[in-house]
């Protein structure tokens, strides 16, 4: 906004910046930290397509990648990780009452992540097709649960 004022009606710099209401040094400001262009874009593929992965599974695949993150900067997608939680904690539900499905909140997330990053994400034009690729990321996905604990 400010360089197109700037530059097709030949005003000031300053003068740009008070008609569009913005600070001269924040027009001016440019930042001395690395904008780590590729790392934001890799966060962005993962999250893409692990639609349900939380930052902490995210973290997790970044650091097997080589990539280095700071645990206090590193921000990303933000979703509760059900399983990591009841895991920690020790809880073992042995039975599932008809219309709760909190009683067994591991089935219920499994079923949810199932469903958002492999149902929803592919078209299958036949049965076998929709098994070997729900076959593939189950696998994939057991795979990754094993690797993280």
């Amino acid at each position: 906004m400010v360089s197109y004022l700037h530059d097709t009606y030949r005003v000031s710099e300053r003068r740009a910046c008070h008609v569009a209401r913005i600070a001269v040094s924040t027009f001016r400001y440019e930042s001395r930290q690395e904008p780590r262009t590729a790392l934001r874009l890799r966060i962005r593929e993962i999250a893409q397509t692990r639609v349900r992965y939380g930052y902490r599974k995210i973290r997790v695949l970044l650091n097997r990648e080589g990539w280095k993150t700071d645990g206090r900067r590193f921000r990303a997608l933000t979703i509760l990780d059900v399983f990591t939680r009841e895991n920690h904690n020790r809880v073992q539900i042995d039975f599932s009452r008809p219309g709760k499905p909190t009683d067994n909140a591991h089935v219920e997330s499994f079923n949810g992540t199932l469903r958002a990053e492999c149902l929803d994400v592919h078209w299958f034009a036949t049965l076998i097709e929709a098994r070997q690729v729900i076959e593939s990321w189950r696998r994939e996905y057991f795979r990754l649960l094993l690797e993280h604990r």
